[in-house]
């Protein structure tokens, strides 16, 4: 699956559905702390919500988002075609060779 189709998901989605486990496995009562986990999240579309239900772990969900908010692009350009083709989007970026401090 593709970047960009995952994208479409989480824009579009009709369902957007956290996988949570609680912790420990047996009965709770009422006045007793648990932990809640969460291992992932289910997601589609509303272009696919009759036929597909994703699934994407949490680990890979971060890196996702670690990917998106990292990406640095500085430039863009999209030429649209009129004859029934999509447009074509060229990207530019620049690597930053230094990491900008967590506490700014």
């Amino acid at each position: 699956m593709k970047l960009r189709e995952i994208c479409n998901y989480f824009i579009h989605s009709m369902v957007f559905s956290p996988d949570l486990v609680i912790s420990p496995d047996k009965d709770i009562s009422p006045d007793e702390d648990v932990e809640v986990n969460l291992q992932g999240v289910f997601i589609n579309s509303d272009r696919i919500k009759e036929k597909e239900l994703y699934y994407i772990e949490l680990n890979v969900f971060i890196k996702l988002i670690e990917d998106t908010i990292n990406d640095d692009i500085v430039r863009s350009s999209m030429i649209r075609h009129f004859d029934g083709r999509k447009p074509s989007v060229k990207k530019s970026r620049n690597h930053i060779s230094k990491k900008i401090p967590k506490n700014l």
